[in-house]
């Protein structure tokens, strides 16, 4: 699932984990899984963690970094 599928638009600095990300309705309905609301509940957290650490914008965040964080500790990407 791309990084932007999490932003908020018409809010800056908003992150979304919940039901209502971007998408269409085909791939809303896996976005349902328990399993997958746990892992963009975690990748919404750690984002958040790196943009408080580095002071970048939401949408300048390093997605690399973050996919390397999320990896080390475990995630399933």
């Amino acid at each position: 699932m791309p990084y932007r599928c999490l932003w908020s638009i018409g809010v800056e600095n908003l992150l979304i984990a919940g039901r209502c990300i971007s998408g269409d309705s085909e791939t809303h309905s896996s976005y349902r899984v328990q399993s997958h609301r746990i892992a963009r509940g975690e990748a919404v957290g750690r984002a958040v963690a790196l943009i408080c650490r580095t002071g970048v914008s939401m949408r300048n965040i390093d997605v690399c970094k973050l996919q390397i964080i999320l990896k080390k500790s475990g995630a399933n990407i």
